[in-house]
């Protein structure tokens, strides 16, 4: 019963007789008892492999019982799986069953990503080959699969310390790229499977597949890589907030720093900010609102006002809602304090740097409402015509032209003073300063 007299690959033909017995009293208990001899285990498992790898690779009946050995399998290594070179051989047998019996239609869920990548599961290259030879897209979920295995693709840390982020963003870009998904033309290399055999009756053989091997190819590997490039560097702030600051995961400051896809609108101090700024939109194109009241919703801001990165955090999350503000940190204004504020609706593509025509517009508006302002008031028609006029002096985009407008707006609850405009106007050239003076 212990099986100590058994040699390390055990043949039924050269146990003893008291080993026989209790191997098929085994067998007749139903293959459960968990406290026998691996060596049994082996001598059964044996069996399962030439009836999946000789047999079945003659047609027939064999071919039908490779889903209940996968079951088999499976309900084994959940008694014997402790064991590691049970564990072992069990694993990468079913990752050969699975890769003979693809299937890729919609039902079919990719191959895990749970597992260490170093090993690349024959599922997943039966699926891709699959998708191939039939014309097929490759589904969302496939892709990343693709991506998690392929061995010229390494992951940085964004994609690492984010990875459920990691994945959502990958898959909705994906989508984004390529629709219902990304069609790989087949190549001329035949798909193998390598399989080292647990029993030395078979060990090494190789089974062809009659698919196509596209994991490797050149033109999908480059699309891969550019899109994993891609949402790894729209995780990157938000990656390095986190290194920062553990824990801070769903907080307003770390979803300020999320790709806009990602924001998650479930977010309790988000769904007050969002509500906040419709209600003081209202059916407007932009409002004033108290500076105040905005700061207040930032969890970090110290009672000095928010710090120049917070408030380009800030400006970028009420951006990823469609909502601009005014002055914006990141377009040359000042960080936003206590006093006045605008907020307006953006178009969609609303620049988060400014282009070298925007800034020469804010500084040409800013002189020419000084001017305005010296009796004292600036005209409804003045102001439309001041504005229309730069943007279209400037050559300036829909969006570049809402976001002056509700700059206008700004400059006109008091912010168009002459002060701090030397160090402006010195960074222009002697044509452009006779240029601004003209207008």
């Amino acid at each position: 019963w212990s099986g100590s007299m058994v040699d390390y690959w055990p043949s039924y033909s050269r146990i003893s007789a008291h080993a026989r017995a209790a191997y098929l009293t085994w067998l007749a208990g139903g293959r459960s008892h968990p406290g026998v001899p691996i060596s049994w285990v082996f001598l059964f498992f044996y069996g399962l492999e030439r009836r999946v790898i000789v047999d079945a690779a003659e047609g027939g009946p064999a071919v039908l019982d490779r889903l209940l050995i996968s079951a088999e399998v499976r309900r084994m290594l959940d008694i014997y799986g402790e064991h590691s070179s049970f564990n072992s051989y069990a694993t990468q047998f079913l990752s050969l069953i699975d890769a003979l019996e693809a299937k890729t239609d919609s039902a079919v869920a990719a191959p895990s990503r749970a597992s260490s990548n170093w090993i690349v599961p024959h599922q997943l290259r039966a699926g891709l080959g699959k998708f191939a030879d039939e014309g097929r897209p490759v589904p969302a979920d496939w892709a990343l699969s693709w991506v998690h295995f392929h061995p010229e693709i390494y992951p940085r840390t964004p994609a690492q310390r984010c990875a459920k982020e990691f994945e959502r963003l990958f898959c909705v870009r994906y989508v984004a790229h390529y629709g219902p998904g990304l069609r790989v033309r087949p190549n001329t290399a035949e798909l193998q499977y390598t399989y080292v055999a647990a029993s030395v009756g078979i060990r090494q053989i190789t089974l062809s597949s009659g698919l196509p091997d596209v994991l490797l190819l050149a033109a999908p590997t480059k699309a891969l890589k550019a899109l994993v490039e891609e949402c790894t560097d729209a995780l990157d702030s938000y990656s390095r907030y986190l290194g920062r600051h553990p824990g801070r995961q769903g907080t307003l400051a770390a979803a300020a720093l999320l790709p806009p896809e990602l924001v998650d609108h479930a977010n309790a101090d988000l769904r007050r900010l969002i509500v906040w700024s419709e209600e003081r939109l209202g059916p407007e194109s932009q409002a004033i609102v108290s500076g105040a009241e905005l700061v207040a919703f930032w969890p970090a801001a110290d009672p000095g006002g928010l710090a120049k990165a917070e408030a380009a955090a800030l400006a970028q999350l009420l951006g990823a809602q469609g909502v601009g503000v005014e002055p914006d940190v990141r377009l040359g204004g000042p960080v936003v304090n206590a006093g006045p504020v605008v907020l307006f609706r953006t178009l969609p593509e609303q620049p988060a740097i400014p282009s070298t025509a925007y800034a020469a517009a804010t500084l040409m508006l800013h002189l020419a409402l000084v001017v305005s302002l010296a009796d004292g008031q600036v005209a409804d028609t003045e102001r439309t015509h001041l504005c229309s006029r730069v943007a279209s002096a400037m050559g300036l985009t829909e969006p570049e032209r809402m976001r002056l407008a509700a700059h206008m707006t700004w400059l006109l609850t008091g912010q168009a003073r002459l002060t701090g405009l030397t160090k402006r106007l010195a960074a222009l050239d002697q044509a452009q300063c006779e240029s601004v003076g003209d207008f």
